[in-house]
């Protein structure tokens, strides 16, 4: 932009409404029409035109401060901020308390604890933005007006998250947990200036243009984990090495057949990590062999239970009979019990616990075993996955039972599927059809 198209000198103009004065001028390429609040008359003019000379000469010279020769007008002070200084009838406001109050205006919780009957963020995803909300206010500062965090400081603070070791592990954050902490202070911004277009975010993207596409080669050439699917032979040394009973407090336990059954039908339906946990004998349909997954389970607050992330869908297990035979053992196994609501569930009847599993079961088999270790989600959902995809089935039915989509597929498990192929199974498809074809 010229220096020409950023500034326009100030000419006098009368306000239709109140029939008062106004200055119409444009500074670093925002048109600004403050209002002196004198209606129009002779010596309002001339008064007015005497102290527009002197302001056109500090706009041509570089030293005109707007709020200084306006410090009644609003846009002004929203356009051209000092630090420190609240524009007219408005108090400062504070980084850490707003930034606190518009993650709490999301909150999926009512004030009882309940959830919402029409909630737009999942509340375990509402939790886990706490931690992320708190490091926002450390690393801004609680009492930093808001005006303060320009483009710059957020740039710095992407700097940080790219440079600053995380934790026992002393590695910096992953690219992916960088897009998802900006993009959180993203859409806080987002919504403190919406219907505002002078206002820009001052939020930068996670990455540089074509960080995805620089995302997707690390990830074939193994530079960014994506997952740790387990071969055949380690899944069924997992399964045949879990442990025989799992004491619980209060006197119940978890014995080995329910814990075989779980990880049966969560490595063969590919389910995220909080589904099979909230799975019920009433969403089974034994006829059609599938179920209708309307609800998912976290341990977090004492186990909150809402739609899946993608919301509920309908997981089609006819073509895998050991899902349902997993299914049959558990609904004889729960006669013992005398409650017959969750699948999985311990002697008591009470729903499994995630944490628990992965921290009492999960980690010491794959200790004992020898293989290496990967979260649960990894070894049950990204198993079935991969293996699905190597053995020919469709993407569109994989993203169905899994509840993800196309991309997803594509760009996370695609690139890293050992498939072997040389064409001619699509060669064999085109051939001729011979008589016994």
């Amino acid at each position: 932009m010229s220096a020409k198209a950023k500034m326009r000198a100030p000419v006098i103009r009368v306000e239709r409404k109140t029939g008062n004065l106004i200055v119409d001028f444009t500074w670093r390429g925002v048109r600004l029409q403050p209002s002196t609040g004198e209606k129009d008359s002779l010596e309002a003019r001339a008064r007015l035109e005497q102290k527009l000379l002197s302001m056109e000469w500090h706009m041509k010279n570089g030293s005109f401060v707007p709020t200084e020769w306006f410090p009644e007008s609003r846009a002004v002070h929203r356009n051209f901020p000092v630090a420190g200084t609240p524009a007219p009838g408005e108090q400062i406001v504070r980084f850490g308390p707003w930034i606190r109050q518009w993650h709490q205006r999301r909150s999926p919780f009512r004030a009882d604890g309940t959830l919402e009957q029409d909630y737009e963020i999942a509340p375990t995803t509402w939790l886990h933005d706490q931690g992320t909300i708190e490091l926002f206010v450390q690393w801004f500062g609680d009492d930093r007006p808001l005006e303060e965090v320009d483009r710059a400081l957020c740039l710095q603070f992407r700097a940080y998250l790219r440079e600053a070791p995380v934790g026992r592990r002393k590695k910096p954050r992953a690219p992916k947990t960088i897009r998802s902490i900006l993009g959180l202070l993203h859409c806080a911004f987002a919504e403190e200036f919406e219907g505002d277009e002078t206002r820009l975010n001052p939020v930068p993207p996670a990455g540089r243009k074509g960080s995805r596409q620089q995302m997707r080669r690390d990830r074939r050439q193994g530079v960014i984990r994506t997952g740790s699917p387990l071969s055949v032979e380690e899944l069924w040394m997992v399964l045949d090495n879990l442990p025989a009973r799992i004491e619980l407090r209060g006197g119940g336990f978890i014995d080995r057949a329910t814990l075989f059954d779980l990880y049966t039908v969560w490595v063969r339906t590919g389910l995220r990590s909080n589904e099979p946990f909230a799975l019920r004998f009433e969403a089974l349909d034994w006829v059609r062999q599938g179920f209708m997954l309307t609800h998912a389970r976290s341990p977090k607050a004492g186990g909150i239970e809402a739609e899946p992330k993608t919301g509920a869908r309908w997981v089609d297990c006819s073509g895998d009979p050991q899902v349902f035979e997993a299914f049959e053992r558990r609904r004889r196994a729960v006669l013992a019990t005398g409650v017959r609501n969750y699948v999985f569930s311990d002697s008591r009847g009470r729903p499994l616990s995630q944490d628990l599993l992965y921290k009492r079961v999960w980690k010491p088999t794959l200790r004992r075993i020898g293989i290496a270790h990967r979260t649960q989600n990894d070894g049950m959902r990204d198993t079935w996955i991969s293996h699905a995809i190597a053995s020919g089935e469709q993407i569109p039915f994989i993203a169905a039972r899994t509840g993800t989509s196309h991309r997803m597929i594509m760009d996370h498990y695609l690139g890293r599927i050992e498939r072997g192929s040389d064409g001619r199974l699509a060669a064999a498809s085109l051939d001729r059809p011979g008589p016994d074809s």
